[in-house]
């Protein structure tokens, strides 16, 4: 046999199997489309729930080819004031190995905005679309994708918005895995006057499931290079440069657990700095089960007490803990104000309450916080210049200020003063029964005087 013959019959029954495969994953991805359309309008009205917007794909047809088939749908979007239908075209093209990408895979579909004369107002002036997608879904109905998202756009009632941004995803068909975005412009200008402005916005996120479907866990991170706000009803200009979040949410034994990082290099009023921010913690051992309670209220019982008060109830009783790492405002000259904060509620926390036994409702209570005078003076002085009628104080003005009031409050045992450092620190310490007032023992009977006297000199 000839190895030309025998190349050409290798070929031929490639190729058949190949149109076979084709032909087989198209008939799937017709049913697959349908269920992706189904899961992805009960997504959208989990996710615009108690918004006062409506979100849903209609009118979704697909005509079915051999080796892919044209896709089209409509987006509807309802609200207060507005009522969007928004044309999507496209094409799905059948594996085994699909043509647009040639990735080894049941299906890939590549979808865009249909430019008509309703959606061109939303093209960017370099003709790119306002929102391409191309996903993917393997053989073990993984869904992996890309998104892109370009749009220059003014409404009638004078908001214009614009943004530039490329995202992808690597999620099972419950919407759960990896994903990031990222957004290199974002702007929003309402009747010229209002201005909101973020650049250079990177986030990920890695979410899995947990018992409740309105509920996920995982890791977010979200760094943002500027953020700007401008009011022009009071005329403020705010300015967050490099801002990071981090958020750890987990699931165990039917309670949750949320850790927390938020860093702002530096917060500006009307171009003049402020401080910095540092705020890191956890927040463990809160009822699933309310929390989902909580999620699923519609609007008319979100605004019943009764039921809130319930919920809130159930979350105390089960002994959740605040646990503050660090909460601190700096600036170049040191640490304006740090401290650290733990609350752990006891088991009697409710019926303690309604006792009046205050120290029964605490397994722990722990304040600890620091500032440094010279840090704080620099940021007194920056929080005068704001002010209009503040900005002519002078810098050794602000200290006498600082100094004055420190002195008053160490004097009322409200702080401890040594060197160049202010000190505030509460401890209870259960055995005795004691809480520790900057090393002052107070019982609780010294608690109730104390705040009794407090609010009468209000």
């Amino acid at each position: 046999m000839k190895k030309s013959v025998l190349s050409v019959g290798l070929i031929t029954i490639l190729g058949a199997t190949w149109c076979g495969g084709a032909w087989y994953t198209g008939k799937i991805a017709e049913q697959k489309y349908a269920n992706y359309i189904q899961f992805s309008n009960q997504h959208l009205q989990q996710s615009f729930a108690n918004t006062g917007y409506s979100v849903q794909i209609k009118d979704a047809v697909l005509d079915r080819g051999f080796f892919s088939s044209n896709v089209r749908y409509q987006l509807e979007i309802k609200g207060e004031d507005l009522n969007e239908t928004i044309p999507f075209v496209g094409k799905i093209h059948h594996g085994p190995i699909t043509l647009n990408d040639f990735s080894f895979a049941l299906f890939s579909a590549d979808t865009e905005v249909e430019k008509t004369q309703n959606t061109q107002a939303y093209f960017a002036d370099n003709g790119k679309n306002p929102l391409r997608t191309v996903t993917t879904m393997s053989y073990g109905q993984e869904i992996k994708g890309k998104v892109y998202s370009d749009v220059a756009h003014k409404t009638a009632d004078q908001i214009e918005m614009a943004w530039n941004l490329d995202g992808k995803f690597d999620i099972d068909q419950k919407g759960y895995g990896k994903s990031e975005i990222d957004i290199g412009q974002f702007s929003l200008i309402v009747d010229n006057k209002d201005h909101l402005q973020i650049e250079n916005l990177k986030g990920k996120s890695d979410i899995s499931p947990t018992p409740w479907k309105n509920i996920y866990q995982g890791d977010t991170d979200i760094s943002i290079e500027k953020m700007s706000l401008h009011k022009s009803e009071n005329n403020v200009d705010l300015v967050l440069d490099n801002i990071d979040i981090e958020n750890k949410i987990n699931e165990k034994n039917g309670f949750l657990g949320v850790n927390f990082d938020y860093n702002v290099k530096n917060i500006l009023v009307n171009n003049k700095a402020i401080t910095g921010l540092k705020f890191k913690g956890a927040l463990n051992h809160i009822l699933g089960n309310a929390v989902n309670r909580l999620n699923e209220l519609d609007e008319h019982n979100f605004n019943n007490d009764k039921i809130i008060s319930q919920v809130q109830k159930e979350i105390l009783a089960n002994q959740p803990v605040l646990d503050i790492d660090k909460l601190e405002l700096f600036n170049d000259k040191g640490k304006a104000f740090e401290a650290e904060v733990k609350f752990a509620l006891s088991k009697a926390f409710q019926r303690a309450l309604e006792n009046e036994k205050v120290f029964d409702a605490f397994d722990t209570f722990k304040i600890n916080a620091e500032s440094e005078k010279k840090a704080l003076v620099q940021l007194v002085q920056n929080i005068f210049a704001v002010n209009p009628s503040t900005q002519q104080v002078s810098e050794q003005e602000v200290e006498s200020i600082v100094q004055k009031y420190l002195a008053e409050m160490e004097k009322n045992n409200f702080l401890t003063v040594k060197d160049d450092n202010a000190n505030f620190n509460v401890l209870l310490d259960k055995d005795k029964q004691k809480l520790s007032f900057n090393h002052q023992e107070m019982s609780e009977r010294d608690i109730g005087m104390a705040i009794m006297l407090f609010m009468m000199g209000r």
